[in-house]
């Protein structure tokens, strides 16, 4: 059975702009309203979100149990305090050679890990698609989830498409790989995978791509939006609220589906942080399902104004970014959100 996404309505506050207002979702529909200068969303009526059956939450039950029991294992267990501390001092050259651009110019640099179509590029980090050249429209940043590359049939690879051809320039990012990053936990000498060197390249990029710099010096983009599934909502949420990313074009918004803690450690925990840049909160588009065995994302439960958390029923992990409701979703927020001088 196909998932039915709630429509979705985010109008912005005429009284404070650049502020989004987050409103009521229906699957029944609804309709915008104004009152006192703000814009709001009046749902026809409420209808009950669609429950897992009994056995997938009886399975989410006990793989949440086991999680809670081994991250506290993973917190006080010396044995596995000791694996965490040699993983930490082992990947710390690889991730610093990273974040000097292992030695090379801006555009070697870059050109070294860009992904080509038609080549064989299982080690390439970012694929670009640049825009028309007089293109002023809004940057694209997507990331993709753990294990997944360009050449992936895949929800962030199909809103690449998508945004490409309305004239965005479009950046796509991997996460690495969590087996890779595992195997070099217990000796394998490979880090190119790890998540936290994918992570240094992730960010180097979106950075260089924000300040116009080397394969980007021709973007004429003055915002952009930064959109993740998986393990790339764990990745854009770290990246928002982490210091030192404050420069270059503005981020309008960030759309996580189904985020979960970018890194093998975290055991697939769902991402529930908020993103931010400088301490400002950033207009946050939340999607999530409930109805996977391992992976799941999580209710935020929060009041905050500039957040919109939508729950989809009847999706999986590995589907939710396919349903096109939630891609029709995302590219309304995006219009939404975009500053327009």
């Amino acid at each position: 059975m196909n998932a039915i996404a709630p429509a979705l309505e985010v109008r912005q506050n005429l009284t404070t702009p650049g502020q989004f207002i987050p409103v009521a979702v229906s699957s029944s529909g609804g309709s915008a309203v104004s009152t006192g200068g703000r814009d709001s969303f009046r749902s026809h009526s409420e209808v009950p979100a669609e429950r897992p059956s009994f056995f997938t939450r009886f399975i989410q039950g006990v793989v949440s149990i086991a999680r809670n029991i081994w991250s506290v294992i993973r917190e006080f267990n010396p044995f596995t305090q000791a694996f965490n501390l040699s993983e930490r001092m082992r990947i710390r050259g690889p991730v610093q050679e990273v974040q000097n651009r292992n030695g090379l110019s801006m555009e070697d640099y870059q050109k070294s890990i860009q992904y080509i179509p038609g080549q064989n590029n299982e080690r390439a980090v970012f694929r670009y698609f640049p825009p028309p050249s007089d293109s002023n429209k809004d940057l694209i940043i997507l990331v993709l989830g753990n294990t997944q590359t360009f050449d992936t049939d895949c929800g962030i690879n199909t809103l690449a498409e998508r945004f490409h051809q309305a004239g965005h320039p479009v950046l796509v990012l991997r996460t690495g790989d969590a087996e890779q990053s595992l195997r070099y936990r217990f000796g394998s000498s490979d880090p190119s995978l790890h998540t936290e060197v994918v992570y240094a390249h992730g960010r180097n990029i979106i950075n260089a791509a924000r300040n116009r710099e080397g394969l980007f010096s021709g973007m004429n983009s003055e915002h952009a939006h930064v959109i993740g599934h998986s393990f790339g909502g764990g990745t854009a949420i770290r990246y928002t609220n982490e210091s030192g990313n404050e420069n270059g074009l503005p981020i309008s918004s960030v759309t996580c589906v189904d985020p979960v803690r970018l890194g093998h450690y975290h055991l697939g925990r769902a991402e529930i942080g908020i993103p931010q840049q400088s301490g400002t909160p950033l207009p946050y588009l939340h999607v999530y399902q409930d109805n996977s065995y391992f992976l799941n994302g999580e209710s935020l439960g929060t009041h905050n104004p500039n957040v919109t958390s939508v729950h989809i029923p009847g999706s999986t992990h590995t589907t939710v970014t396919e349903n096109q409701r939630v891609q029709d979703m995302i590219v309304d927020f995006i219009n939404r959100t975009s500053v327009r001088d």
